[in-house]
């Protein structure tokens, strides 16, 4: 029988360095088959690519739901993993090896990672790969809309605005607001996402007045963004290249969900360039205010 010589186990902290050299390997030949690289990736690009994103997997790592592991003759080819925020459950990962795919690996990790019963809504950001498209509809999950990677290189050109920017902190007031934020625009709170994001990168709470209005993260990778009122994305956008430049970095990027018309028109009109590389926002129901919202970079979570 296909995949017979496969076994499944939950994955451990031991097994973390195996496996995102599998997601590297796996999403480098998605990659080269999509046309988004012509180079395939060697050895020093995947410490390289690990290294840069060793604190986002530990945070996956340290908060996730489910997380399976799949194992062909002794090696592993393949692994899966959801965090639960509130009523959503995201699944962040299904990867499997080039020469594992097709016999029923990614579907065996998504029935084991992404249960249907463990949650009020289910939802990921999947890429474009056909096979794991169907898998996830096959899931009972539907196709709401694209996101586009948007980038350039930064210059320091605020735009006016009455908006006051304010520096996010941890303390209780700070993280209260975000959580309101949150509640509004994507329908749950996930304040373990900003305790790891507050490490990574800046963040910026927007105020019209004593009321905050949004927030946002800039730095290395930017993102997530989230305001009560879109028309408040130039500005907000502008004050994040602004912040980017300052501190040298060569490119600001942003994923976009493409129903932010506001944000899309911005960029567009300051020559951003889209990226080829997407992904669908996919859940089993509707939820969240997208048009209002930027994603986190890189595309693991919402």
């Amino acid at each position: 029988m296909a995949g017979s010589d496969v076994a499944y186990r939950p994955a451990t902290p031991a097994d973390t360095r195996a496996l995102n050299e599998v997601g590297e390997r796996a999403f480098d030949d998605l990659a080269l088959r999509h046309g988004w690289s012509d180079t395939p990736i060697d050895d020093t690009g995947i410490e390289r690519e690990l290294e840069a994103q060793r604190s986002l997997y530990r945070h996956l790592a340290e908060t996730s739901d489910q997380f399976w592991a799949a194992e062909r003759q002794g090696r592993l080819v393949g692994y899966a993993r959801s965090i639960v925020r509130g009523p959503l459950r995201e699944l962040t990962e299904l990867f499997v090896l080039p020469e594992s795919q097709g016999i029923g690996i990614g579907s065996e990790l998504l029935r084991r990672a992404f249960p249907v019963t463990t949650a009020e809504t289910r939802g990921i950001l999947a890429t474009p790969d056909l096979p794991a498209l169907a898998c996830y509809l096959n899931a009972g999950l539907t196709i709401r809309f694209p996101n586009y990677g948007f980038a350039r290189p930064p210059e320091d050109a605020p735009l006016p605005s009455d908006l006051d920017f304010e520096p996010i902190s941890e303390e209780p007031a700070s993280l209260a607001a975000l959580d309101r934020i949150d509640d509004i625009v994507l329908g749950h709170r996930r304040t373990v996402d900003h305790r790891w994001l507050l490490a990574d990168r800046a963040g910026w709470l927007y105020r019209r007045g004593r009321t905050v209005v949004g927030y946002g993260y800039a730095g290395r990778q930017s993102g997530p963004f989230a305001l009560l009122d879109p028309t408040d994305f130039p500005a907000v956008l502008a004050h994040a290249e602004a912040m980017v430049a300052r501190v040298g970095h060569e490119t600001f990027s942003v994923v976009v969900p493409m129903v932010n018309e506001t944000a899309i028109a911005h960029l567009l009109g300051r020559d951003f360039r889209l990226d080829p590389f997407f992904s669908y926002l996919m859940s089993d129901k509707p939820f969240g205010s997208f048009e209002r919202y930027i994603e986190t970079a890189p595309t693991f979570f919402l």
